[in-house]
C-alpha cells in the first residue's frame, strides 16, 4: 500500500532545505506507515525517498483518537533526496500491519 501527491514537473524546495517538514496525523495504533517525500524519476531509476516512520517502533507513535503534531527536519531526512527535483512533495507507505488500519494526515507543510 502507499500513495502520493505527485507533481507534472518537479519541484524545486531547495530553500526548505534548511527548514521542517510540518504535519498532523494520526491512525491505527500498531500500524506502521512511511511518510516524507520523493525526488527523482521512478522510471529513470532516479527516485530517491526522504522520510520517517509513524506507528509502532517508529519515530512517531500513532494515536487513533487524537492528532500527534509532527515536526521533522530536512536535514535530518533528506539524505540523497534531491531537493531541487521533488516530484512527490508528501507520500505514504503502510509498512507494517497496515492491512486495514486507518491514517489520517492534515495540515501538511513545509516551512523554513
Amino acid at each position: 500500500f502507499g500513495g502520493s501527491l505527485s507533481t507534472l514537473g518537479a519541484l524545486d524546495l531547495s530553500a526548505y532545505a534548511n527548514g521542517f517538514l510540518v504535519l498532523e496525523a494520526k491512525g491505527t495504533p500498531g500500524a506502521t506507515f512511511e511518510i516524507g517525500l520523493q525526488s527523482g524519476d521512478y522510471e529513470a531509476g532516479t527516485q530517491r525517498s526522504a522520510s520517517v516512520t509513524l506507528g509502532q517502533n517508529g519515530d512517531f507513535e500513532l494515536d487513533s483518537q487524537s492528532y500527534l503534531s509532527i515536526k521533522v527536519s530536512m536535514n535530518e531526512i533528506a539524505g540523497e533526496t534531491d531537493l531541487k527535483d521533488v516530484r512527490a512533495p508528501l507520500y505514504v507507505k503502510g509498512l507494517d500491519s497496515f492491512q486495514g488500519a486507518e491514517l489520517r494526515i492534515r495540515q501538511a507543510r513545509f516551512i523554513k
